[in-house]
């Protein structure tokens, strides 16, 4: 009896002294792997008045029994108040009914005035979001080839004709095109090969690996000289290589290991640029307005490029922040498209584990069996 009170004590101790160890610790990198990504049906209570546990991807937690729960799907039933019901990510609850809302720009097609990309827009009789004022107060109540200026919509440069902005005016290009200052036309966005005069990166051809040098203002190639930092070194001891890369936590605060935010090896780079411009040729020759944010199935750039759109997020897409626990899990575990990628059957990259640390795992299991064998004796 002595010995297994004496463990007991022993591994009790132990689990204290860790958790005091994790509660006092310095957190130099990003806490990805401290968390539980659990699926439908699992629990999902916080632990010490803390969200341990993040549902996965197409699911909630339920607050009344904490079990991870089915989101509402298109046409289902949702509620934002009481008892909440929210819907897949890329849903909203209108009228207790989970819909896809604001993805369609003027011309594009719609069935309810919802749909419709903003308050002035509604969806007319021939099926297409029209603006209903005969005054605009932003480019998005314009069609693709205009734009807003002075409250009425005005026709843009197109490409190959001068940029309005060295003649004194100020229509811009088309969507998904750019002034070339150089030689004073609009053109495509990444259009430019190595050694054309450029202002932005926008203009150089990123599937070559091209940006604009600021020194020379023409097209040259990215920094190829970059390495990744050895998976072995632990970079809250060591700093990382580069600074396009962050320390993230394997299993505790003060162990981690080096993780790219951006593209950072030639090959990540030029795979990063082929999928940008793919998608940007793509959403340009189907005369898409791409809003950046809009991440709606049924918006033109991805009815049309959701190929090209989730490789480019994919290839570019890399950056986790406090707010960032590794992908696969929903809520704060999220990034922004993956979601919507996933629903419309493309990669995000597949799901990281998000573990509590190991060691801590195991002496709350030696702990507990303990406890539940000493138990046993004393009932004899």
């Amino acid at each position: 009896m002595a010995i297994i009170n004496h463990l007991n004590i022993l591994v009790i101790g132990g689990c204290f002294l860790l958790l005091l160890q994790f509660a006092t610790a310095q957190e130099t990198c990003v806490n990805r792997f401290q968390r539980f990504c659990v699926t439908e049906g699992d629990s999902c209570k916080p632990v010490y008045g803390e969200s341990t546990y993040y549902c996965v991807d197409g699911t909630y937690c339920n607050e009344l029994n904490y079990k991870c729960e089915k989101s509402s799907d298109e046409g289902e039933v949702c509620s934002s108040t009481g008892t909440i019901i929210p819907c897949k990510e890329w849903l909203n609850c209108l009228d207790g009914i989970c819909v896809e809302t604001g993805y369609a720009n003027v011309g594009e097609k719609c069935t309810e005035d919802y749909q419709c990309n903003d308050v002035k827009l509604r969806c007319a009789s021939n099926g297409q979001c029209q603006n209903i004022d005969t005054e605009c107060s932003s480019s998005k109540e314009c069609s693709y080839f205009n734009y807003c200026g002075g409250s009425v919509c005005k026709p843009r440069v197109e490409n190959g004709q001068p940029c309005a902005s060295l003649l004194g005016l100020d229509a811009p290009c088309l969507p998904n095109s750019i002034c070339n200052k150089d030689i004073g036309i609009c053109i495509p966005n990444y259009s430019l090969q190595l050694d054309a005069n450029c202002s932005t990166s926008i203009a150089c051809d990123v599937s070559q690996g091209l940006e604009c040098d600021g020194d020379s203002d023409s097209c040259g190639y990215a920094n190829f000289t970059k390495t990744l930092t050895p998976s072995n070194i632990n970079c809250t001891f060591e700093d990382c290589g580069e600074i396009e890369e962050m320390c993230l936590c394997t299993e505790d605060r003060y162990t981690g290991f080096c993780h790219p935010k951006d593209p950072l090896t030639e090959s990540q780079i030029k795979k990063c640029g082929s999928s940008t411009k793919e998608f940007s040729d793509c959403v340009a020759k189907h005369e898409c307005a791409y809003e950046h944010a809009d991440t709606t199935p049924s918006s033109c750039h991805l009815t049309h490029c959701a190929s090209s759109f989730c490789a480019m997020k994919l290839n570019c897409d890399w950056d986790f922040n406090s707010q960032t626990f590794g992908k696969g899990c929903s809520g704060a575990a999220l990034l922004e498209y993956q979601a919507t990628c996933q629903h419309l059957g493309y990669s995000t990259g597949g799901s990281p584990s998000l573990t509590i640390p190991s060691l801590l795992m195991l002496l709350l299991f030696i702990a507990t069996t303990t406890t539940t064998t000493t138990t046993t004796i004393l009932s004899f």
